[in-house]
C-alpha cells in the first residue's frame, strides 16, 4: 500500500497509533506471563533439586553413621569408601571494601588492578571532524575510530 494523500496518512496514522498501543499491551501482557511462568519454573527446579538432595543426604547420613560405630570410623567395602578426617575452615570477612583493608595492611602484594576503560571518558577528549575522523585533543588524527550520520525517521503521535 501507498499513502497517495493526506487523508490516507491521517488513516494509516490512526492505524500507526492503535497498532503502537496493542503492541505496548501485548508485550507487557507476554513479559508479566513470561515472568510468572519463569518464576513458577524456579520453584519446581528447587523443589527438584530439593528433593534430590534430601535423598542423598539420607543415604549419605546412613552410610555415615555406620561407619563411625565401626573401630577406626572408616567403612571400606567394593562400592564405598567412608573416611573421617578434618580440614581447616576458614571464616573471612566478604565485604570487598572490609577484605581490601585487611590486603592492604597484612598482605599488599595479594592486590590485583586491572586496566578498564570507559568509552564515555575517550568520547568527552576526542572531536569529530566533519569528515568523520576523530580528532586528540592535542590535534592527531585517532586511528580505528570513525563517525558518520545515519538517517533517522521520528514520528510524533499527537
Amino acid at each position: 500500500m501507498t499513502i497517495t494523500n493526506n487523508e490516507e496518512a491521517m488513516v494509516f496514522a490512526d492505524k500507526y497509533k492503535i497498532a503502537k498501543k496493542l503492541a505496548e499491551k501485548n508485550i507487557t501482557e507476554a513479559e508479566t506471563t513470561f515472568k510468572e511462568r519463569q518464576k513458577q519454573n524456579e520453584d519446581w527446579f528447587e523443589k527438584i533439586k530439593n528433593d534430590n538432595q534430601e535423598r542423598v543426604d539420607f543415604y549419605k547420613a546412613q552410610l555415615n553413621a555406620y561407619a563411625m560405630t565401626l573401630p577406626q570410623k572408616r567403612l571400606d567395602l567394593p562400592n564405598v569408601l567412608i573416611t573421617h578426617g578434618t580440614k581447616q575452615v576458614i571464616s573471612y570477612p566478604k565485604d570487598k571494601a572490609k577484605l581490601l583493608e585487611i590486603a592492604k595492611k597484612y598482605s599488599p602484594n595479594a592486590i590485583k588492578t586491572e586496566e578498564k576503560v570507559n568509552w564515555a571518558d575517550i568520547k568527552k577528549n576526542l572531536v569529530f571532524s566533519k569528515t568523520g575522523k576523530a580528532i586528540s585533543k592535542n590535534g592527531e588524527v585517532v586511528t580505528d575510530i570513525d563517525a558518520w550520520e545515519e538517517e533517522k525517521t521520528n514520528i510524533t503521535i499527537r
